[in-house]
């Protein structure tokens, strides 16, 4: 009697865990989905094992695997998906003239310009910095040879996915 009563309790338990671990295959079946149709619609490409849409499938796969392995691959294709995602927008801040005449330290005023917001386009936020950088070359010589020698350039922001990054500088030059 007591033998049959412990088989019993653990076909329940069996029953009651593997619902748990059918429902959770579900849930992995279902995300491995929706992360291959925003692979689609990014036009990003993955493909292979663990890049389809049969729900079944991944579900199926899910049942024979440990919850590692598919807390791994849910990661997996989340980070190749955050790296095709377009990076989000940041607009350029509000570029504020500087005044005329900036009184320093020892109260005595010096003249400061700044120049216009240089746009530069590149596969990398770098190499977009460094573009528009190289277009502020001219205008910060102009000031400095104006006498408005202490010059700082002001990183305003980039928009755009990583392989077609804008980023938008400016020089600020002033008298010493």
């Amino acid at each position: 009697m007591t033998r049959l009563l412990l088989q019993a309790l653990s076909m329940f338990v069996f029953c009651v865990s593997s619902g748990a671990a059918l429902a959770d295959c579900a849930d992995y079946g279902s995300t491995a989905v929706a992360q291959q149709n925003e692979n689609i619609s990014l036009g990003c490409g993955f493909s292979g094992l663990r890049w389809h849409s049969d729900a079944a499938s991944h579900t199926g796969f899910c049942r024979l695997v440990g919850e590692g392995t598919i807390s791994g691959e849910t990661a997996i294709r989340e980070a190749e998906l955050a790296k095709c995602r377009p990076a989000e927008v940041v607009e350029p801040a509000e570029v504020v003239e500087p005044a005329a005449a900036v009184e320093n330290d020892s109260g005595e005023s010096s003249q400061c310009e700044r120049s216009e917001i240089a746009e530069g386009k590149g596969n990398s936020s770098g190499s977009a910095r460094s573009a528009a950088h190289s277009l502020l070359g001219r205008p910060r010589a102009e000031m400095m040879n104006a006498g408005l020698t202490q010059c700082m350039y002001h990183d305003l922001g980039c928009t755009g996915a990583n392989s077609e990054r804008t980023c938008f500088l400016s020089v600020e030059c002033c008298a010493k």
